[in-house]
């Protein structure tokens, strides 16, 4: 009788998984994405049909607003490329002692990126 590995199934159900995963991200960047055009058309009416692109800051600050309760803001962010930000150590020695932030880590400036 020959013994079967058991470590090929255990790698394909760990490959399987990672699918999944990354189906359900795509599935929520494609409701996100729905979510803020048919949003854009009912609050924006601009007629024939909606670029998220070419929005301005305020129309995209709109959105925002209206899809706050569904989605988290980054991903709304994200979504209408409104805002990019990186955290950037501060490297200010001066400027460190009054930048801890409240959990007792070390201070971080939001810059945005271009």
């Amino acid at each position: 009788m020959k013994r079967q590995n058991d470590s090929k199934p255990v790698s394909e159900q760990a490959e399987l998984q990672r699918q999944v995963e990354s189906l359900q991200r795509d599935i929520r960047r494609l409701q996100l994405e729905h979510d803020l055009l048919k949003k854009a058309n009912e609050l924006l009416k601009k007629g024939l049909g909606v670029d998220l692109q070419l929005l301005s800051n305020k129309e995209k600050t709109l959105l925002v607003d209206a899809l706050k309760p569904s989605y988290v803001l980054p991903e709304l962010l994200v979504g209408l490329d409104l805002a990019r930000i990186r955290r950037k150590p501060v490297h200010d020695s001066a400027a460190w002692g009054s930048m801890i932030l409240a959990d007792g880590g070390p201070a971080f400036l939001l810059m945005p990126v271009h």
